[in-house]
């Protein structure tokens, strides 16, 4: 990577598939869209997805459900539906707890396991993660091998096994809600593994369906770059810093500069390199 300021020779470029918390790098929305997949297979879930009370006043009624005499169903459900509620709330430790006790009631739901592996996804548990997908789909439920496959490819890209995290990805379905998380796992791997037309073609294939995908511009973008295709590149950081200014700007408007010298627009990557350097100082404050 070129260091601050432009140059006469083309930065290095080091494109591939970073790992930063979840929900900023890897995934973002897709990862909320996916996590609902899974809730929407486990029965607990039903009653309060059609609840008109707000989501504390339902974390409070399973509460109330836990801290009684419930049966064991009862309770594993209500420790479900407040794990939900934890999760969707940013709270990932809170609904590990929670779904770490449900599975203690009945280790046999794999959409109780798929869930939890989502949550170690959140906090970067990246072999815990794994653990819990590989017991979910050893449970059999064919309606979540899709999303179940998704949270396992993720913990396996997260841990560089990038082979088999292609492998996971073959097995989430077109029609999967996570399908395109899984395509963009898949141009990762590829362009961890060096391959960068393959990768290339996942991530074209992403934006045909979803144009608004924001961490799959720049993830093309560096490719692009890699193939010392700059000014293709310099459009796809572009998109990317309109789609979302604030996620990644520091690394986005420094591949922008080094897109630009490559083009011999010294001037415009020496702003491009500046204005990195004011983001980064404004994510440290």
């Amino acid at each position: 990577m070129a260091a601050n300021g432009a140059g006469t020779e083309a930065p290095e470029k080091k494109p591939g598939f970073q790992i930063g918390p979840w929900g900023c790098a890897l995934m973002g929305a897709g990862l909320f869209v996916l996590a609902l997949s899974i809730v929407a297979g486990l029965a607990a879930i039903h009653f309060w997805l059609n609840d008109d009370r707000s989501q504390a006043e339902i974390s409070a009624d399973a509460t109330a459900v836990i801290e009684s005499g419930a049966t064991p169903g009862e309770r594993h459900d209500a420790y479900v539906t407040r794990a939900e509620i934890r999760e969707k709330s940013g709270d990932y430790e809170g609904a590990v707890d929670d779904l770490t006790e449900a599975i203690r009631i009945d280790p046999n739901i794999a959409a109780t396991h798929a869930a939890r592996g989502m949550n170690y996804l959140s906090l970067n548990e990246w072999k815990k993660a794994l653990a819990d997908s590989d017991k979910a789909l050893s449970l059999g439920d064919r309606d979540l091998v899709g999303s179940i496959s998704f949270v396992r490819a993720a913990a396996l890209m997260a841990l560089r096994r990038n082979e088999e995290a292609l492998a996971a990805t073959a097995r989430v379905p077109q029609g999967d809600p996570s399908y395109l998380e899984a395509r963009y796992i898949r141009g990762s791997a590829f362009n961890s593994m060096g391959d960068r037309r393959r990768a290339l073609r996942e991530f074209n294939l992403i934006l045909t369906n979803n144009p608004a995908y924001r961490a799959v511009w720049l993830a093309r973008g560096e490719v692009l770059l890699a193939l010392d295709r700059a000014e293709d590149a310099l459009f796809d950081f572009d998109m990317a810093l309109r789609l979302s200014p604030s996620k990644s700007a520091a690394k986005i408007h420094r591949l922008r500069g080094d897109a630009l010298v490559i083009l011999s627009r010294t001037g415009e990557a020496h702003e491009a390199y500046r204005r990195a350097q004011e983001a980064e100082s404004q994510a440290t404050q």
